[in-house]
């Protein structure tokens, strides 16, 4: 346990998993010409790991002063493992990782490929002994670092297979995989920033010159808001561009993109705790976490039934509109709420309470509820029950600032 602690087992594992899925899911689902067999494939990912892990080593080797104070209860380096012993892992996955490179490089015909692993190699080093401790520089290796496994499938398995015949298709996949390594690149030098404001104590022990320790945490947290701002718009108008035409798509990026960046702009700028900066970590990791498995959102859900359960011609035009295939089924349903509710208390409630009408939901469909409620004065105004009442509504509105609020639930 004490050298799976070491090599930071859980990294690891994200990183083949990630390596996995764009092999076995995303270039799969795209018919992908590929130049390795599945065995020389898993020989790449144990080169990517290796080498991976034998940052993680040299990193707390290193980092032996700092973690002390930052994280105690992740010390392994001279508590349960020698330096001596840890130096000699750090050696011999190196030799693993560079070598299990250079065969695969030479696999496919391109034996200079096998540059990229000797030069990981040392600037995992480099940024353990010496980039780490300067301002951004540091971040920003590490961070290309983790775009960086996005593209080695493209460079391994895409490239060598490109012919005049499947250049369309290559190019494509190609494209697609760059703006995955950018969107890696981009969060995880966010969380590379955020996580400096973790552990602002033990850097300031050891001198680190890091970018909280060189302008202090409040402009940093200003920093962090501005970047993830301008992410945060990009991010919209690449949706609005690139994805509107998939409903499957624009769902899921609104919820495990769109929706953390809010968050994390929305509360960067009050953090100020330990705990804080540990939450908006997190927050990033899921957000690569659940980056690296829309590579499968196809596949996911190439089977499923959507149903809207709404009988709104507006709502249904929607789906329409983004060119997604479901059925309407519309069951009837008191709706009544408790009177202490407010706001988004109600819709919340409301669009539960559609969606528990259905006990009928098998396996391959997926329920969608909603419900909406116009607020004027902090009272909830209902459905109006004929036209009168409708225009009543209506004047009642007229010069004054009223709410619409929605609440959408969807089960499974």
């Amino acid at each position: 346990m004490p050298y799976l602690k070491l090599v930071r087992y859980g990294n690891l594992l994200f990183i083949a998993l990630c390596l996995l899925l764009i092999r076995f899911g995303f270039f799969r689902q795209f018919d992908a010409s590929t130049a390795l067999n599945n065995i020389q494939f898993f020989l790449l990912i144990i080169a990517v790991v290796c080498i991976a892990a034998s940052g993680y080593v040299i990193n707390n080797i290193l980092d032996y002063e700092a973690d002390r104070i930052n994280a105690p209860n992740r010390l392994v380096i001279r508590e349960k493992i020698s330096e001596k012993s840890a130096y000699n892992l750090f050696f011999a996955l190196n030799i693993i990782g560079v070598g299990i490179g250079f065969y695969i490089a030479n696999k496919i015909d391109a034996p200079a490929f096998s540059a990229i692993f000797i030069l990981t190699s040392a600037l995992l080093y480099l940024y353990a002994t010496y980039l780490k401790h300067i301002a951004i520089a540091g971040n920003l290796v590490i961070s290309m670092l983790v775009g960086l496994v996005v593209l080695l499938p493209v460079i391994f398995d895409l490239y060598p297979e490109l012919t005049s015949e499947n250049i369309e298709n290559q190019r494509m996949l190609f494209n697609t995989l760059v703006y995955y390594s950018l969107y890696a690149i981009l969060l995880n030098f966010v969380r590379e920033v955020i996580k400096d404001q973790e552990d602002i104590n033990g850097d300031y022990k050891t001198q680190s010159n890091t970018l909280p320790l060189l302008i202090g945490q409040k402009r940093t947290n200003v920093f962090v808001f501005i970047f993830c701002l301008i992410l945060l718009v990009f991010s919209i108008i690449f949706l609005g561009e690139d994805l509107y035409h998939s409903t499957k798509a624009v769902v899921y990026a609104l919820v495990f993109i769109i929706a953390p960046l809010l968050a994390l702009v929305a509360g960067i700028l009050k953090a100020n705790s330990k705990k804080d900066y540990s939450k908006f970590s997190f927050i990033l990791k899921c957000m690569l976490f659940f980056g690296l498995l829309s590579f499968m959102l196809n596949e996911i859900l190439k089977n499923k039934q959507i149903i809207l359960a709404s009988g709104s011609p507006r709502r249904q035009e929607f789906f329409k509109d983004l060119h997604i295939p479901f059925v309407i089924d519309v069951r009837p349903v008191t709706e009544v709420y408790p009177k202490h509710l407010k706001g988004t208390e109600i819709t919340d409630y409301l669009a539960k309470l559609k969606a528990d009408a259905f006990k009928d939901l098998t396996n391959d469909q997926i329920l969608i509820t909603s419900d909406t409620i116009v607020s004027n004065d902090g009272i909830a105004m209902g459905k109006p029950k004929n036209t009168s009442e409708a225009k009543q509504m209506i004047a009642s509105l007229s010069g004054k600032t009223h709410s619409v609020e929605t609440s959408v639930c969807f089960t499974t």
